[in-house]
């Protein structure tokens, strides 16, 4: 199993399995959402990874990148009426919710996100396509030709690009 979220901001467990020898797990880029928003720049150079809860692990660990740290997940922040994981709302400090090729509500095959704007206000929007893409690791309009609807059906039906191209570097390395 390879959880997406190691090379992009989607928490996304997938198993795979193959024939390569010698796969192991990806390095943890330590991508959250806010790093492939469109609209917005973050106020960091790069996001902290969540501290990992274990004997051992203190505060500074979390100030510091890379040390005692694990790959963080969705951030739950609300949710708007009643429903599934479309009404729920997450924040963008964390992991993005499986991309799913199905699914109603407002945050429909995203999630909802609650996006801080520079004025202090906010906005609660689903992910663009493009952002979608991105957490795929797709390149920026790779679905574009199609409707909005069918481009995040194929986003959520897809794999994440660069799992598949850490997968099949082992081909090189073996």
């Amino acid at each position: 199993m390879i959880n997406s979220a190691l090379v992009s901001g989607q928490n996304r467990k997938r198993c795979y399995w193959t024939n390569i020898p010698h796969v192991t797990q990806p390095d943890d880029k330590g991508i959250l959402l806010q790093d492939v928003l469109e609209n917005g720049a973050s106020w960091q150079d790069k996001s902290y990874c969540i501290t990992a809860s274990y004997q051992g692990a203190v505060l500074y660990n979390t100030l510091k990148r890379k040390q005692r740290s694990m790959v963080a997940v969705p951030i739950r922040i609300g949710q708007i009426g009643k429903g599934g994981q479309g009404q729920r709302i997450y924040s963008v400090h964390g992991k993005s919710v499986t991309m799913t090729a199905n699914g109603g509500g407002m945050g429909a095959k995203t999630g909802l996100y609650k996006i801080d704007l520079p004025d202090g206000d906010y906005i609660i929007r689903k992910l663009t396509t493009i952002e979608a893409e991105r957490l795929q690791t797709l390149p920026d309009n790779y679905t574009a030709g199609i409707s909005d609807s069918q481009r995040y059906k194929c986003i959520g039906n897809g794999w994440t690009v660069d799992v598949i191209a850490h997968i099949l570097g082992e081909l090189r390395n073996g």
